[in-house]
């Protein structure tokens, strides 16, 4: 088995490679929801520098502002970014994050700050947090709490700024990414590329309904999924 996957190992990542051949015929327009600051494990960032035409990053804390500016300081296009939650405007939805009072004892275990783990869903968040800092899940409840932030669909965001086409969406939503893909409503990118293996197996069906009703093809992933409008491949 080893000898016949083998050659896996060189081959280009499917993200990577219909981002370049989208790019072909020009530069392209860009979404990404969950943006965090910009850089760290994220899998289009050199792609962004080098085929964006226009990009609107969705970060919900705006303490990523500067740095999501730093790292995108060289960027040639027209850059937007907006600090909001991404759905119904009528939700009255809440992050959850550990306290900050923690975060130092989170540094010391895990080797780096929970600012980027943070989640709509209260339950995966309170998961993580318990097995990185050795708390009985039964207490983790006392170290949690929460940001409340402005939401607002998608749609309102791409009027704003007068995106037409959306080549590539970009989602990581701790969670969440299913619940924004389906609130696309006509909205429809030539590729959707989000993190999929947090999805709940009612979620994964609800998902391959939406390429069918919507026109996609889909390539899963270990953690991503990537869904291609007009394609045929499942």
């Amino acid at each position: 088995k080893l000898q016949q996957d083998s050659y896996k190992a060189f081959e280009p990542k499917n993200l990577d490679l219909i981002m370049d051949t989208l790019a072909i015929s020009g530069k392209l327009n860009i979404v990404q929801i969950g943006a965090n600051d910009g850089k760290t494990g994220d899998p289009i960032y050199k792609k962004n520098l080098k085929y964006g035409n226009k990009l609107l990053l969705i970060e919900p804390q705006r303490k990523f502002r500067a740095q999501l500016l730093k790292n995108y300081s060289d960027f040639k296009g027209e850059l937007y970014i907006e600090h909001v939650a991404i759905g119904d405007s009528t939700e009255k939805l809440k992050f959850h994050i550990l306290k900050e009072e923690y975060w130092e004892e989170y540094k010391k275990k895990v080797g780096k700050l929970p600012d980027h783990a943070f989640s709509l869903i209260k339950s995966q968040v309170e998961k993580i947090m318990s097995s990185r800092l050795g708390i009985d899940i039964s207490k983790i409840d006392e170290y949690m709490t929460t940001l409340d932030i402005d939401i607002l669909p998608l749609k309102n965001l791409l009027e704003k700024y007068n995106f037409g086409d959306i080549d590539v969406l970009q989602i990581d939503a701790e969670g969440y990414d299913f619940q924004i893909i389906n609130s696309l409503g006509d909205i429809k990118p030539k590729i959707i590329n989000f993190e999929s293996f947090l999805l709940t197996p009612e979620e994964w069906i609800s998902f391959k309904s939406f390429c069918e009703e919507k026109g996609y093809g889909f390539i899963q992933g270990v953690m991503d999924t990537l869904a291609i409008y007009g394609s045929n491949i499942k």
